[in-house]
């Protein structure tokens, strides 16, 4: 089992891999409990109220977290040195996105969902669970293109089929945002822009390198266990 899980995800990216997890569920979380009872703005701009709210869009938008998990393992698995840097170009871009979270909290206006077909009924359950909070820039935009950008870095090109869907996948996430009224225009110009931003650091100032520390880290204590 464990020699089956190695060919799936590289020893090297195992680091990366779960840093990113916890990370993101701190900057999720964290900054949510931590901006509990501050001032939101709202970031809504004239384009946001012509968008129609689609039901059917909650589909591509729940279909996002299978294609971040997928994605980033995909990625993980090219090689270490790609693994290292857009791995880290998502933990940049996270980092910054925790200080404007920290720094200028948002919110937006919900419609109200009165069906009760299944997708309706899908919406009521993220808004519910996903309250209108922390919303510039958009995470969902930010991960997802952050997909398609990672494999265009990898060393071993995917088949084409798999980098269309991806692509046409994040197309359809992107816009699910703003036609499910979870997030803005401007949120999607601020995850988009932040990706990019992440990336370039990474490629500038090496930032995998932080993996590596983690990993030594890591195998001192192993060692001592040992």
């Amino acid at each position: 089992m464990k020699d089956r899980l190695k060919r799936f995800i590289p020893g090297f990216a195992v680091v990366p891999l779960i840093t990113i997890l916890v990370f993101n569920m701190f900057v999720y979380y964290g900054s949510r409990l931590l901006t509990l009872h501050r001032k939101h703005h709202d970031l809504e701009i004239p384009l946001d109220q012509k968008i129609p709210f689609v039901p059917a869009a909650i589909i591509p938008y729940v279909m996002a977290y299978a294609q971040w998990a997928l994605g980033y393992i995909v990625i993980a698995r090219d090689s270490k040195e790609t693994c290292d840097e857009v791995l880290s170009a998502e933990l940049v871009a996270k980092a910054i996105t925790f200080a404007i979270f920290m720094a200028f909290p948002t919110t937006m206006t919900r419609p109200k969902v009165k069906g009760n077909s299944l997708v309706e009924r899908l919406i009521k359950a993220i808004y519910v669970v996903d309250m209108p909070r922390q919303l510039f820039p958009s995470l969902h935009c930010l991960e997802s293109y952050l997909v398609v950008r990672g494999i265009s870095r990898m060393k071993k090109k995917p088949p084409k089929a798999y980098t269309a869907a991806m692509e046409a996948l994040t197309g359809a996430i992107v816009a699910s945002t703003v036609l499910v009224k979870q997030h803005t225009v401007v949120d999607i110009v601020g995850g988009i822009a932040l990706a990019e931003l992440g990336l370039r650091c990474s490629r500038k100032w090496n930032t995998g390198r932080i993996f590596d520390r983690i990993r030594r880290v890591c195998s001192k204590k192993t060692a001592r266990r040992g």
